[in-house]
């Protein structure tokens, strides 16, 4: 909004609160739509959300990965930039396959009618011969570039691969830092991941209390 310079200092202030407040509420609309998004893939998985109260110092307490893994800010913002990536290299995949699938069945029928117009003397027999010189030249030159296509998908593949792999690298130590910065006072005696844990009280749960550390770390850069 342009402010006239009529406007009374206390009137322009006031715009600016309102600006301020706006935007508050925008972050906090996006905050409970990413957060919605979060819960959907929680509850999808069957991931239960952890305790907020964390357990006593002395406890052997635990972590869930799956919890961690979707509601992480590296997930969501490395995670949803590489899921990306996949998803286009899936539609180039599927287009390019059926690219060679439609020529390689063009070809077959080409090759058939050949065929069928030799038996049906429509063509002679150097015709038939040229013809099938020909599509078998063609035929070698479709080949190669299956082969082309082939290697350039794998390529983007492994490059994939390769990102997850850091992705995965970047997490786990974020992750390592959040419990170290969380039990620097060695309050817990031993934390273990959920996977190694048959039976826990809820309580034992301090995937929360990691989760809030780990976006903090995150947020400062700590993987820089």
């Amino acid at each position: 909004m342009i402010k006239k310079v009529l406007f009374t200092a206390m009137a322009a202030a006031l715009v600016v609160s309102c600006v301020s407040e706006q935007k508050g509420e925008a972050a906090k609309d996006n905050g409970a739509a990413e957060r919605a998004t979060v819960d959907a893939k929680l509850e999808e998985m069957g991931v239960t959300k952890p305790t907020d109260e964390p357990a006593t110092s002395g406890d052997i307490v635990y972590v869930d990965m799956a919890y961690l893994t979707i509601s992480s800010k590296l997930t969501l913002v490395e995670g949803a930039v590489l899921e990306d990536k996949y998803k286009a290299y899936e539609q180039e995949r599927t287009n390019v396959e059926t690219s060679l699938y439609t020529k390689e069945q063009a070809f077959a029928a080409e090759a058939a009618k050949i065929q069928e117009d030799y038996e049906r003397t429509l063509i002679t027999s150097i015709t038939y011969q040229q013809k099938g010189e020909d599509l078998q030249r063609r035929y070698a030159e479709f080949q190669t570039t299956v082969q082309n296509e082939a290697d350039k998908l794998m390529k983007k593949e492994q490059a994939i691969l390769e990102e997850q792999q850091v992705l995965s690298t970047r997490f786990t130590t974020l992750l390592k830092m959040a419990v170290d910065n969380i039990n620097s006072d060695k309050k817990y005696k031993m934390v273990v991941t959920n996977d190694v844990v048959i039976s826990a009280d809820e309580s034992l749960n301090i995937s929360a209390l990691v989760l809030a550390e780990m976006d903090r770390l995150y947020d400062e850069g700590a993987l820089k």
